[in-house]
């Protein structure tokens, strides 16, 4: 019986906790397939959201997936330009199965797509490895399986402040989606500060770094 109650609950903590380190290691390193949504609607209050967001984990049990709770948050202005925080809860689904579930599984693709359009959300997000450089490709999707304009494309993640106007939240760390960190473009180092504007000006939207060669 003990070994049973010690199982059962390694298993309730896989499936139902989650830390920013465990989730940057299944992205980042084990390069795991996922989808991250949500059943909140800014209409409904936080009690009928939470039974939406009980609905959205039910059925992705149902669909085969483990799944660990995140939370999305912003700063907007109410009417009167008060700036306020808005916290969304949300789901991050691993493509992976489930050891208390014996169903066959959707695609993970799919089931977003399908959840996305049940729950009355603008779009979710998915990532998975690239067939040719297995770097994480990371995208906002809308209920058509179209990639949105405003969402990624996005490679890994990065610690930020929770003050900052956007995060998502596991466990009380922060973070968001960043995308692939541009390899710095070496420049001749500039003799004065206004030689240094107009250098950085010739290379716009570029990361440069100023060096200075020996004669």
């Amino acid at each position: 019986m003990k070994k049973i109650m010690q199982t059962w609950r390694e298993t309730v903590n896989t499936l139902n906790e989650t830390t920013y380190s465990r989730i940057v290691k299944k992205i980042e390193d084990m390069k795991v397939p996922f989808v991250v949504m949500s059943g909140d609607r800014h209409e409904y209050g936080r009690n009928k959201n939470n039974e939406r967001n009980k609905a959205l984990k039910q059925l992705v049990k149902a669909a085969g997936y483990p799944f660990a709770e995140m939370e999305g948050s912003w700063v907007e202005k109410d009417e009167d330009g008060k700036a306020q925080r808005v916290v969304e809860k949300s789901i991050i689904i691993y493509d992976e199965s489930r050891p208390d579930v014996d169903a066959p599984r959707k695609d993970l693709f799919a089931l977003g797509q399908e959840l996305s359009s049940e729950f009355d959300q603008e779009a979710f997000i998915f990532g998975e490895p690239g067939s040719k450089t297995n770097m994480m490709l990371i995208n906002a999707y809308d209920q058509d399986g179209r990639p949105v304009d405003y969402g990624g494309p996005w490679t890994s993640l990065e610690k930020i402040p929770n003050d900052a106007d956007f995060w998502s939240r596991v466990r009380g760390t922060t973070f968001v989606f960043k995308e692939e960190q541009e390899e710095a473009l070496e420049v001749d180092a500039p003799n004065s500060f206004i030689e240094a504007m107009c250098k950085a000006n010739q290379h716009k939207g570029k990361k440069i770094v100023f060096v200075r060669k020996s004669k």
